[in-house]
């Protein structure tokens, strides 16, 4: 049996444009088969067209409607007009169309003129735009208290059987469209989001949680939460977790934003100059080839060093010269001053002459598998970040610091009372880069960089803390087992190494260390 509603469309295919017109929206536009418009055409703002949603309004409620509505198309969201479906037995009858809206009427209002009938929506809207001549749009006689709802139509027109509008096989009457649009899988609904998409009912759920550009997601670097399209867009473009490539040629690490800064300091791609620039060598370089340098320049530094000697001492003995000529009372004063300065430069020459230590120390964890299987907690010795720094110790947590890091290598400092405590400031303020170094070759390193900031908390920062500060989730066991090549092996002979670099950007008490001449 062929489907009733295919019967109907396969009919409308084959009739003309003005016939399908009619069939679709209850009457012909286009021909007289219903009805002759009247003479005197409406103002264009009184032809009302097909509505978006059906029920009988109240005539406050179209009004209000009215009023905050710029123009009655089939976008606006007022109910008025007539019921623009597509009716199971073809053409309603000539008896049920609006003569405003050419569609079967919604809530029915027939005229003592005439005897036609109009929706209540139709006539209040030609009541509105008629400014004071309210009058039949058929016969042109005066409306004003001339109508009244006609309840016999309005219940033969809800009768009438519609397709539903969307794409389900439903069918039914008009009184019953209403409670099936409510539960329909087709009808088209905004995102509540207010996206400004309209999405069917069954795939809301999806666009909700898949597609929607507001949908709130979290960033899976800082876990700020916002709209996608926020996180997507802005948030990535700032986030100061956010991996971003070092900005340095060969160096393929991606680091956190916030540390880039940092890593720069210690990334081994860096141009640096030569550690004896002061003494006159103008040699720049990677910070990786800095040894090879030294190395290969020894004699060329030292003899740049021999002539910065020579030239202070000449200058030394030109200001003793200048300090013998003055026959002053002050002359050993001077004199006391110029020694100093004297020693003072004395001292910077030694200091050039000795190669600058760069504090980064590495740590070797043996026995790991042991340690692991029993999640134990190595802990280095304790070193100084710096001649008169702070002094710290690397914790590693075999299986994790808390629940949550089960199944990983937790890596965490912790300060210690050290000597110069007294001449730093506490809370310690800076960034801390640890690297579990693979084995094979000095690249694709596991580098994680944190900072001591305002965002941790005090006590944390402070010295002989329990707690310390650190990374849960430095590098996993299933990475660490599965991740071996020829190439790149972090778990080698049961062993592993940990590099550990730290900045200090806290303050000093300069008059609380060395010493001077007054």
């Amino acid at each position: 049996m062929v489907n009733p509603r295919r019967r109907f469309l396969l009919k409308l295919a084959s009739t003309t444009p003005e016939r399908k017109a009619a069939t679709t929206f209850g009457c012909n536009k286009g021909s007289n088969s219903f009805f002759e418009r009247p003479s005197s055409p409406l103002p264009p703002s009184a032809i009302l067209t097909t509505p978006t949603r059906q029920g009988h309004t109240s005539d406050s409620e179209v009004l209000n409607k009215m009023a905050t509505s710029s123009s009655f198309s089939e976008s606006s969201d007022a109910a008025h007009g007539g019921y623009s479906y597509v009716f199971v037995d073809g053409d309603p009858p000539n008896k049920f169309v609006c003569y405003i809206c050419t569609l079967p009427a919604r809530d029915p209002q027939q005229v003592t003129c005439c005897f036609n009938i109009y929706c209540h929506s139709c006539l209040l809207q030609l009541k509105e735009k008629g400014e004071g001549n309210f009058n039949c749009p058929t016969c042109r006689q005066p409306l004003t208290g001339n109508y009244f709802k006609d309840g016999r139509a309005d219940r033969e027109i809800k009768s009438l059987i519609v397709y539903c509008p969307g794409e389900c096989e439903w069918v039914g009457v008009i009184s019953d469209i209403e409670a099936h649009l409510n539960t329909c899988p087709y009808q088209l609904l905004d995102c509540t989001n207010r996206c400004g998409e309209k999405v069917q009912r069954q795939l809301l759920e999806l666009h909700l949680t898949d597609s929607c550009v507001k949908r709130l997601v979290v960033c899976q670097y800082c876990k700020e939460e916002g709209s996608y399209g926020y996180i997507e867009g802005v948030h990535l473009e700032s986030c100061l977790k956010y991996p971003v490539k070092c900005c340095n040629d060969e160096c393929d690490q991606m680091i956190p934003r916030r540390a880039l800064e940092g890593h720069i300091t210690i990334c081994c791609k860096t141009i640096v100059s030569c550690e004896y620039s002061n003494v006159g060598c103008k040699k720049e370089m990677k910070r990786e080839e800095q040894d090879i340098h030294n190395k290969e320049s020894v004699n060329e530094h030292l003899r740049l060093a021999v002539e910065k000697v020579k030239s202070l001492q000449e200058d030394i003995s030109i200001l003793k010269s200048d300090i013998k000529a003055i026959k002053t009372p002050s002359t050993n004063s001077i004199k006391k001053l110029v020694n100093a300065e004297v020693e003072c430069i004395k001292s910077d020459i030694k200091a050039l002459q000795t190669k600058r230590k760069t504090y980064i120390k590495v740590f070797k964890v043996t026995q790991f598998e042991h340690k692991r299987n029993n999640s134990e907690t190595w802990k280095s010795s304790s070193f100084y970040t710096s001649p008169g720094g702070y002094k710290v110790k690397l914790v590693v947590y075999t299986n994790g610091h808390s629940k949550k890091s089960l199944g990983y290598v937790s890596c965490f400092t912790q300060f210690v009372t050290g000597d110069n405590d007294d001449t730093l400031e506490w809370p310690f303020v800076g960034y801390v880069t640890i690297e579990l170094l693979n084995q094979l070759d000095d690249e694709n390193h596991v580098v994680h960089t944190y900072y001591y900031d305002e965002t941790i908390p005090e006590f944390a920062r402070q010295r002989d803390s329990e707690s310390g500060c650190g990374i849960d989730l430095f590098v996993s066991h299933i990475e660490l087992d599965t991740h071996q090549s020829s190439t790149c092996t972090y778990l080698k002979d049961d062993t592993l190494y940990f590099r550990i670099s730290i900045n200090a950007t806290s303050t000093t008490k300069p008059w609380l260390s060395g010493s001077f001449y007054v």
